[in-house]
């Protein structure tokens, strides 16, 4: 009976593990395959280039910012003497065998949240030497047709100086004659979604905020060159 037992047993092991090794994808193919796709949109990229008005000198980098598994194109005109929307940072993303161009922003400071799936674009911040300022984050998502805005968060912060005596000084550190410290009086985090503001915690406004990857045009090129670079 013992030796059924441990039979059955082992029958049931080398199922599972051939199971998992012919069922399961390995990474070598998923890798693979990511490379694939990923040649066969920068192939449909080149084409849109070619045919779509692109600046002769102009700036790019391939940068994941939809969370679709390919690389989007992202696109800025290099040339100092542009003005207005010329100067706009442009994303295009492939898709069922398309290019689309899906967002077109002036924002400059943005990044790619990697867990939210979700572009951060920072908008302001200021903060003076005794700590007090505000930043402002806007965050937009891909939405299947383009990318959309869908909240706005806000870090407010208020604090003073203080002397080695504990007293309030409105001098900035190199100017006191004494020892002066800088203390925070309070930290305000919120969120305004769908024209509601609400009140957060930092957690959530780190967690909104956080920059994984810097989405900008890093790599200096002209237009034809880059068409060849994306039919390699």
């Amino acid at each position: 009976m013992e030796l059924k037992n441990l039979t059955k047993k082992l029958t049931t092991l080398a199922i599972t593990a051939f199971m998992a090794t012919t069922l399961v994808p390995t990474q070598a193919n998923v890798s693979a395959a990511s490379k694939a796709a990923q040649k066969k949109a920068n192939k449909a990229y080149a084409q849109s280039i070619k045919k779509n008005k692109v600046a002769k000198f102009t700036s790019y980098s391939l940068i994941e910012v939809t969370g679709g598994g390919t690389k989007e194109l992202v696109t800025v005109n290099s040339n100092r003497n542009a003005k207005g929307k010329a100067r706009n940072l442009n994303i295009y993303t492939y898709n069922k065998g398309k290019v689309k161009k899906i967002w077109s922003t002036s924002d400059k400071a943005i990044a790619y949240n990697k867990k939210q799936k979700t572009i951060v674009s920072l908008q302001y911040s200021g903060f003076g030497e005794n700590g007090s300022g505000m930043a402002k984050y806007d965050i937009y998502k891909y939405g299947g047709k383009k990318i959309v805005k869908k909240a706005s968060y806000f870090f407010e912060r208020e604090g003073h100086f203080e002397d080695e005596d504990g007293n309030k000084v409105t001098t900035d550190l190199e100017e006191s004659e004494k020892t002066v410290h800088r203390v925070i009086d309070k930290e305000i985090y919120s969120k305004k979604e769908k024209g509601k503001l609400t009140y957060i915690s930092e957690k959530q406004y780190r967690s909104a905020t956080k920059n994984d990857v810097g989405v900008w045009a890093y790599n200096n090129t002209t237009k034809k060159e880059l068409i060849k670079k994306l039919r390699k």
